[in-house]
């Protein structure tokens, strides 16, 4: 599972929703032959996929995509408001368990919600002991630093109206 190791400071997201690949996250501009991508996918890998790409050298979060769901709950979450480790940066992970080929399967069960205007990507029934803020992005984990979801806060009316359409097409 995907592990948080530290933080960088602010890379500046871009954040793209679209018909066909519901919600794609980009952070910073990087070049392939300096540094290649590791992938985690989440997901039954059937009916539900989420792929999280990393630095492979450095581990810093690079795109997060969700490529296919087949359950969304619509208006059905309740908040994490009582939590208090917040830091706010760009996750660092753990990469010394990914293998040369550069791809990591995750068996699991993926939530998507969206709710008001916000989307969670959960995939871990952990209590989230901290979360990590980076632009609209949080990135809740556990005690072990564990990732456990990834939220995306603040969408325009827009943006929600967008995003139902595409999530109602998967």
């Amino acid at each position: 599972m995907l592990k948080f190791n530290s933080k960088k400071l602010f890379l500046q997201e871009e954040i793209v929703i679209d018909p066909y690949i519901p919600i794609e996250i980009k952070w910073g501009d990087w070049n392939e032959i300096m540094e290649g991508t590791h992938y985690f996918r989440l997901g039954d890998f059937k009916k539900s996929l989420l792929e999280i790409g990393v630095g492979s050298n450095t581990g810093i979060i690079r795109s997060v995509t969700l490529v296919e769901t087949n359950k969304v709950s619509l208006n059905s979450v309740k908040e994490d408001s009582h939590l208090i480790n917040n830091e706010y940066g760009v996750p660092v992970f753990d990469i010394s368990a990914v293998k040369e080929k550069g791809k990591v399967d995750v068996y699991c069960n993926l939530e998507v919600n969206l709710f008001g205007n916000k989307l969670l990507l959960k995939f871990r029934e952990d209590e989230v002991d901290k979360c990590i803020h980076s632009g609209r992005v949080i990135f809740g984990a556990n005690k072990l630093n564990e990732l456990c979801y990834i939220k995306v806060a603040g969408l325009s009316d827009e943006e929600t109206m967008e995003l139902k359409d595409s999530l109602s097409y998967l």
